[in-house]
């Protein structure tokens, strides 16, 4: 059984959760905000430096408002449906659609061929749609992708949020990945928009904070182990989570 309280477990929060001067509540602090830069971010750094559970964090802090909708998606080939999917579920328990809509439409288009091939193709009205509804209403949607990396999937979701954002609805998004990936969705030829995207880099942790948690981690559970010992351990995670 794995007791390490560093261990965020696929994604989710540790129960020790080193900070990074206050990065999440910032982030936080800035989607509260209109028009702010943070409004599309995306969030890049090595393996175990932390991306997922800082997206994490957010999310959790923002789900504690009502005027927020989260939404989290997974980077697969059913990334548009299960977007679809999540802002359905959210339109029907603000009552502002009815079981009967979906039944025999969903916002309007008539649901005559497969699911998957009617949303690929309407994606955009869809979620237009959707996010007038939820903006009339007050709320504001953030989106979270994580482990992204250039596809012709991620081009069609991004110059549809494009739009979106243009259209001055309350849509947020915060993407998630490697340096490399980062940067080749950035230079993409299509995606030059999000060249104007918020960056934030995760760096290696501040080694000070690492010991000084580690210190305080094992005298709280009664472990009697000397500074040298500390020291080594921290030096070990080279700065990552």
């Amino acid at each position: 059984m794995n007791n390490n309280p560093f261990n965020p477990s696929f994604g989710k929060m540790p129960s020790i959760f080193l900070k990074r001067d206050n990065l999440s509540q910032r982030i936080i602090d800035e989607l509260n905000r209109e028009n702010s830069p943070f409004q599309t971010s995306l969030i890049y750094g090595q393996r175990g430096s932390g991306k997922t559970t800082l997206m994490s964090e957010i999310s959790s802090k923002l789900k504690e408002n009502k005027d927020w909708i989260i939404i989290d998606l997974v980077f697969d080939n059913d990334l548009l449906i299960s977007l679809t999917n999540q802002l359905q579920e959210h339109l029907l328990k603000l009552k502002l659609i009815k079981n009967l809509d979906i039944k025999m439409n969903f916002l309007g288009i008539d649901i005559n061929a497969s699911l998957a091939q009617n949303i690929d193709t309407n994606f955009q009205q869809i979620l237009q749609t959707s996010l007038e509804k939820l903006t009339r209403k007050g709320k504001n949607v953030l989106i979270n992708i994580d482990e992204v990396h250039l596809t012709p999937l991620l081009k069609k979701f991004a110059n549809c949020y494009q739009i979106m954002i243009r259209k001055n609805l309350k849509v947020s998004l915060l993407m998630a990945g490697l340096p490399e990936n980062v940067s080749e969705i950035q230079n993409d030829d299509v995606l030059t928009f999000l060249l104007r995207a918020n960056r934030i880099v995760l760096n290696p942790l501040n080694l000070e904070t690492i010991k000084l948690s580690y210190k305080h981690i094992f005298q709280n559970a009664n472990f009697n182990i000397d500074d040298r010992t500390i020291l080594y351990m921290t030096k070990q995670t080279q700065g990552f989570a």
